[in-house]
């Protein structure tokens, strides 16, 4: 188990009733918080790390920990946040930059692989509520594409769905991801209501729930096939 592996069973280990309670209102799901072994770290445990991850870290205390992986499920990479969801921003480490390395990958590739479609969100709380829809959801954890993954994903999928934030930088990453993709790559956007006045995928959930969620999203599957 290499240290960034220990790093992340720590954490899942350590989530308990309250942190439950403040991934449940961000719309993650306690077979989700398992299943992707998200976890939480109210400071940094004693354990050997590379100088150059304690530098990243700094002295950072009471965030959320969601682990990285690769296609091959390997943990590659941490991002974390704050518990407090007053306090924004969010920070990304990765051991490796020679294979994409995101949010929900290792989960979503047999589904992709099955489908032969993927479905693209931002933020990792953008994504848990689709993924309980959609299991062939991966969060790109901005609202890019990059070259490596694009070739990934012309590898396994003939379908990509956009579902990225409505504001200026969730368009301009749609319309990058059509313009990129390969002629044989069909890219489609998941719409938003036209009465909803919020920006993205999470606060969709937060306003409307997981019954009304999950048939708005199948609604736009079904338009498709």
């Amino acid at each position: 188990m290499t240290w960034l592996e220990k790093l992340v069973q720590v954490a899942h280990d350590s989530v308990e009733e309250e942190v439950l309670e403040g991934l449940w209102a961000r719309g993650v799901s306690t077979e989700q918080v398992n299943t992707f072994r998200i976890g939480y770290l109210a400071r940094l445990p004693a354990l050997e790390f590379p100088p150059e991850f304690l530098e990243w870290y700094l002295d950072r205390e009471d965030v959320i920990v969601f682990p990285l992986t690769t296609f091959y499920g390997n943990v590659k990479g941490i991002q974390v946040r704050y518990q407090d969801r007053e306090k924004k921003g969010y920070s990304d480490f990765f051991t490796t930059r020679s294979e994409p390395c995101l949010f929900g990958l290792r989960e979503a590739a047999p589904h992709m692989l099955s489908t032969r479609e993927v479905v693209l969100t931002e933020g990792v709380y953008d994504f848990c509520p689709v993924q309980r829809v959609i299991p062939q959801t991966i969060s790109t954890l901005t609202a890019k594409v990059n070259k490596q993954l694009m070739r990934s994903l012309y590898r396994c999928v003939d379908r990509v769905i956009s579902f990225y934030d409505r504001d200026d930088s969730g368009v301009k990453g749609t319309k990058e991801v059509e313009r990129n993709a390969p002629p044989e790559l069909k890219v489609y956007t998941m719409e938003y209501p036209l009465d909803f006045k919020g920006k993205d995928p999470g606060e969709l959930w937060e306003c409307h729930g997981d019954d009304w969620y999950a048939r708005y999203l199948m609604k736009q599957q079904e338009g498709r096939l």
